[in-house]
């Protein structure tokens, strides 16, 4: 029996019906990489001092999230409106997820569509979702005394609102559908039951989009870089 302030001890009732252990988290979590451990996997808990399954414990949600099917109702409603794990791979941060994922990403989001014109965002406005393109076109423009400059075209694939997610501070720039769009819509409280209900799709989907961001601000710089240096060879600075 495990004493008060004493690590946690598992012990994992194998394929072979012998129980091993008992083994501290690092090596319980050696033996899920290794495989030898699966969401069915039977594990005595000596502070619980009972059995649950590797799924349910809280230790390995991180390893197991995405093994939970997803809602039969909410993958049919997103069959209806042509979103399936094959088509989520069209866009980018999405892209390496296996089936599994892709599947229980559906549950967290929103399908929409916007005609041609329709706004999508506006400048100003209360930001607290984030969306992907999943076909179709938008632009991201400012208006000022009447006049529209249009900053970025983002089309299938990409994505935009994402510190959205982050910070919910205002939008920077209304978001405009240049032609009928399909869009996917993840909201912040979406996300927040993601990472907790199935972290090991949260944590790619975050990293990736963060990725994506990284390399955005990246080339945002080197443009900026670059017309400083042609600005000064025409000034002769």
């Amino acid at each position: 029996m495990n004493t008060d302030g004493a690590e946690p001890a598992f012990r994992i009732w194998g394929a072979d019906d012998i129980i091993h252990g008992p083994l501290d988290l690092l090596s319980l979590i050696q033996w899920v990489k290794a495989k030898k451990v699966k969401p069915s996997t039977w594990i005595f808990v000596e502070p619980a001092e009972g059995w649950m399954r590797a799924a349910d414990l809280p230790q390995l949600k991180l390893f197991f999230g995405s093994h939970q099917p997803a809602a039969p109702a909410v993958l049919a409603r997103a069959r209806e409106m042509g979103v399936t794990p094959e088509v989520l791979r069209r866009i980018k941060v999405l892209a390496q997820m296996d089936l599994n994922q892709l599947e229980r990403f559906i549950e967290f989001i929103e399908v929409l569509s916007a005609e041609m014109s329709d706004i999508i965002v506006t400048r100003g406005s209360h930001g607290d979702a984030m969306y992907l393109i999943l076909d179709g076109e938008v632009r991201a423009r400012i208006t000022m005394d009447g006049k529209e400059s249009n900053l970025a075209t983002l089309s299938s694939g990409d994505f935009f609102g994402e510190i959205s997610l982050l910070d919910q501070g205002p939008r920077s720039t209304d978001v405009v559908a240049n032609e009928q769009t399909l869009l996917l819509k993840i909201t912040m409280n979406a996300f927040e039951r993601m990472r907790k209900e199935a972290p090991d799709v949260a944590l790619p989907f975050l990293f990736n989009v963060s990725r994506s961001v990284v390399t955005r601000m990246r080339l945002l710089t080197r443009r900026y870089n670059d017309s400083l240096h042609f600005s000064d060879i025409f000034t002769g600075g």
